[in-house]
């Protein structure tokens, strides 16, 4: 359902617009002047927008020398906002788990603010370290010659994650699956998802055997959300789905999303090696994964099934209730398209053999 709290409008006629550069620069900065009480604060860099996401509002930015701002906050930064107060469970889940991961000695960008208040732009946002270097492809695309060797990387970097310990790293005593299922039952009910109800009666009756194996696992873990360093190394990005549970609904998503999403380019060149460079390194991240750790392909088969029914009933949420309804940005949903759609049933069906559909919403 779509946020109707009493003071949702009045929040957003408060609040700065985090579509505008410009507003998110005034609201950021009277935020942190008022905050660290530094009313000659100012940019060196203004916030400027990266467009790559999906949901959140992503902005780097970097502030000029202050007395009164933190050390931590002297280099370069990004800004993460969510657009309505529906995304705090999110940004708040994010904050703790890249938090939870630095300690561990596990490479994500450094956590350095949650405000979880909507009244600076309509949602929580979180300020975070800028990490320096490149988002896997974009890497790619300049070093074409180092893709199986990116594969290795992005599997050694998928299965450190699987192999750091879980018993402290917050989560539900509830068993995954069985949360998980039980949201996309939810989801369908309250969205009016009658079309893909056949893939939950499914899905529920082919619930693969527990494993005593309990990860720590990123649920969207992807090139995009990978960014490589000059040496190589790979620092995870979008902690917002990160839970606790079997790897192998891990390496399921990661290869539906591989799978399944299409980057467009701008060139027929640049096409061309997307497409041949997308097949070989999805192909090569998972023999690569599966030389370092046994995976069993008839779960990692229902997991593949899994992630696609549940990205589909987040796009039937988006559908009827609007992006807003889980503090996404409202542009997402031109993300949508039928042919995408499409291919995630006949995905599911791939690895089901049950035929389901997400209808498009008659406005």
């Amino acid at each position: 359902m779509p946020y109707k709290g009493p003071s949702s409008k009045r929040i957003a006629r408060q609040s700065n617009d985090p579509d505008s550069p410009t507003q998110v620069a005034t609201g950021l900065l009277s935020y942190l002047r008022n905050k660290w009480r530094a009313a000659s604060l100012s940019y060196n860099a203004p916030p400027v927008a990266i467009t790559d996401g999906w949901e959140a509002y992503t902005y780097r930015f970097k502030l000029n020398p202050s007395l009164s701002m933190p050390q931590s906050f002297s280099g370069p930064m990004v800004l993460r906002i969510y657009s309505s107060p529906r995304g705090i469970p999110r940004a708040r889940r994010e904050f703790v788990a890249q938090q939870r991961l630095r300690l561990m000695g596990y490479r994500v960008p450094r956590a350095l603010q949650l405000e979880a208040s909507p009244t600076v732009f309509g949602g929580p946002f979180l300020i975070m370290e800028h990490v320096g270097g490149k988002i896997l492809p974009e890497h790619l695309y300049e070093r074409p010659w180092q893709l199986f060797r990116a594969a290795e990387q992005m599997a050694a970097c998928h299965l450190r994650l699987h192999h750091l310990t879980a018993d402290e790293f917050p989560a539900s005593n509830i068993p995954f699956l069985e949360r998980r299922l039980d949201e996309i039952r939810l989801l369908i009910r309250t969205h009016g998802l009658t079309d893909l109800r056949s893939g939950y009666v499914w899905l529920d009756a082919h619930r693969p055997r527990p494993t005593d194996r309990q990860s720590i696992l990123h649920l969207d873990f992807h090139p995009l959300n990978l960014v490589c360093a000059n040496d190589g190394s790979l620092t995870v990005l979008d902690w917002t789905e990160v839970d606790v549970g079997d790897p192998h609904a891990d390496v399921g998503v990661t290869r539906m999303l591989m799978d399944c999403l299409q980057l467009p380019r701008p060139t027929l060149t640049e096409s061309a090696a997307y497409c041949l460079g997308r097949g070989v390194l999805r192909r090569a991240y998972l023999r690569a994964y599966r030389r370092r750790s046994c995976l069993d392909l008839s779960k990692l088969a229902y997991y593949r099934a899994w992630a696609a029914l549940w990205r589909l009933c987040a796009y039937g949420r988006w559908l009827d209730a609007g992006p807003l309804s889980t503090g996404s940005k409202p542009s997402s949903v031109r993300n949508l398209t039928r042919p995408h759609i499409h291919h995630l049933c006949r995905y599911f069906e791939k690895w089901t053999g049950v035929s389901i559909d997400l209808m498009f919403p008659a406005k």
